[in-house]
């Protein structure tokens, strides 16, 4: 977090890229953790993860996830709200398991999934079935902008927000700007949890 808000203010960054370390980039949210605390403390909770997901969704710079491996439920949200995703072509799987896990979406993340996804077909495999993808059936489903080598993958990455800044680059606050035309202002208006815990709209 504190590196996002450096990047915030430190206007000579250029792109913002997201990694993992090992087989996992990100197994989502820690639901052991999340189970042991008081409906306060995980509101508090969903109320700081919902303005972070926001906060990636609206960046004033090309945002890329470099998936390094596994990526699954709130993990491979993360990814959808980047600008770009790119995977390494090693193992790893891209998935939304909640409904294996009796978990519903609520309206704040299924907005994550319709705003980001492809098309129908693919939001109806992966929220209703829980498809699991490789990276070369993300690709072919267009959830994945490209697969490569693992050696690969974050200079790929990084070469990929460079070219979609072209030669003149992109003004920051007009990047931000439609950014939160096209995403921020829906997914603002979206709760994060659901009202039999004691929340409203956040």
């Amino acid at each position: 977090m504190y590196c996002q808000y450096y990047m915030d203010w430190n206007e000579s960054t250029k792109a913002l890229i997201f990694t993992g370390i090992g087989k996992f980039f990100s197994n989502g949210i820690d639901l052991n953790w999340v189970s042991t605390q008081h409906p306060p403390v995980v509101r508090q909770y969903f109320m700081a993860l919902k303005s972070f997901i926001i906060r990636v969704a609206t960046f004033p710079v090309p945002t890329v996830a470099a998936i390094n491996g596994h990526a699954f439920a709130a993990g491979a949200l993360l990814p959808l709200v980047c600008d770009f995703r790119v995977m390494h072509s090693g193992k790893g799987w891209f998935s939304l398991p909640e409904i294996h896990i009796k978990l519903p979406f609520t309206p704040f993340f299924s907005e994550i999934i319709e705003l980001k996804s492809p098309n129908p077909q693919v939001i109806r495999d992966m929220v209703l079935w829980g498809t699991r993808y490789t990276p070369d059936e993300a690709l072919k489903a267009s959830l994945l902008d490209a697969v490569v080598p693992t050696q690969d993958l974050v200079p790929f990455s990084c070469d990929l927000a460079k070219r979609s800044l072209g030669k003149n680059g992109i003004d920051r606050s007009m990047m931000a700007t439609m950014k939160n035309d096209l995403y921020g202002n829906r997914l603002r208006s979206k709760n994060i949890l659901r009202d039999e815990i004691g929340t409203s709209k956040l």
